[in-house]
């Protein structure tokens, strides 16, 4: 039985995926990163001044005052967050957590994921993050709900030091559900030697597609084809339009943000407040993709016309698809 795909008719007895970028605070600085790594950094730079010159810009200065910052810790305490999650309620629930870098706080994040994982009805939480947080400051942590996709960045972190973090999250009995590696084209050599490390660990490496200026390289290309389905290359190249086509993400999905805002996957005008329990009316059915390309694995799972999003990890459900396809392309050679 596919939970994501069954026809609910109340929205609260929907599953809700929610897509928390929680900070753009960040130890790393690498090059193909446009993020502001402050943690000052500000959500909306709006200046009492300039809303009374520009009424338009009013309501935003309203909307967001006392609660500006980038980090959603500065804006809110972690039990007012988990507070906030515990209105999900009887919905099935799966998280993602994104950054910058969500372990940076360390002490603020050990009581959000210890307040999440002990809630019945949250399925899943994936974080991304680079793995450089240090895995003793999370003892206690239940983390059969938690699944960490690691990002390994050669420019930042030797190859030594990264295989010796990742067996210590491992001894800590972590769930690494994959290592990530960005197939930058100044990269490209080094996802065999980091491919190899993690093999001995049993840890899955994702072949990340590249898609800045440079990712149509014959060697990218090749090497994506040969570690990532076809249909996941041709979305991250933007060698296929989505614009138009049937997809189930709004009818399950919340985009949330530092500030506690949200909106309705892929509609931005569709506003609530996480906070406040004010949450925008979800899509009862399918409907249009609103953009040309989606590069998001995340999002373009539920496109009606790929069969992906049969089950709440959707992380998960990705790994198991790119090793079936790499079993194939090894026996094609």
């Amino acid at each position: 039985m596919n939970i994501w795909k069954m026809k609910y008719e109340e929205d609260n007895r929907k599953p809700v995926y929610i897509r928390w970028f929680l900070t753009t605070y960040c130890n790393y600085s690498c090059l193909y990163c446009l993020q502001d790594h402050s943690r000052k950094a500000r959500y909306k730079d709006i200046t009492l001044k300039n809303a009374i010159k520009r009424p338009s810009l009013f309501f935003d200065y309203v909307k967001y005052f006392r609660r500006q910052s980038m980090h959603a810790f500065n804006n809110f305490k972690p039990s007012t967050w988990c507070r906030a999650f515990s209105r999900l309620v009887p919905r099935r629930t799966a998280i993602t957590i994104s950054g910058g870098e969500p372990f940076l706080d360390s002490t603020n994040f050990l009581h959000l994921l210890s307040g999440l994982t002990e809630m019945e009805h949250i399925d899943n939480i994936r974080i991304d993050t680079n793995g450089s947080f240090k895995a003793r400051n999370f003892e206690g942590v239940d983390w059969k709900k938690v699944f960490l996709n690691v990002s390994y960045h050669p420019s930042m972190i030797s190859l030594d030091k990264f295989r010796k973090s990742i067996e210590e999250k491992l001894n800590l009995c972590m769930n690494i559900a994959m290592v990530n590696y960005v197939m930058d084209p100044t990269q490209l050599e080094e996802f065999h030697r980091i491919k190899n490390a993690m093999d001995d660990l049993g840890v899955f490496v994702n072949a990340n597609v590249y898609y800045g200026s440079l990712c149509q390289t014959k060697t990218g290309h090749d090497m994506y084809n040969s570690f990532v389905p076809e249909i996941d290359v041709r979305l991250k190249t933007n060698n296929m339009s989505t614009s138009g086509q049937p997809c189930f993400f709004p009818v399950f999905a919340y985009e949330l943000n530092p500030t506690g805002m949200l909106n309705v996957g892929c509609f931005p005008e569709s506003q609530g407040d996480f906070i406040r329990g004010v949450l925008p009316k979800r899509f009862k059915d399918a409907v249009s993709c609103p953009s040309q390309h989606c590069t998001c694995l995340d999002m373009y799972a539920f496109l009606k016309n790929i069969n992906r999003a049969q089950r709440m990890n959707l992380l998960e459900e990705y790994v198991e698809e790119c090793k079936k396809h790499r079993a194939i392309s090894e026996k094609s050679f």
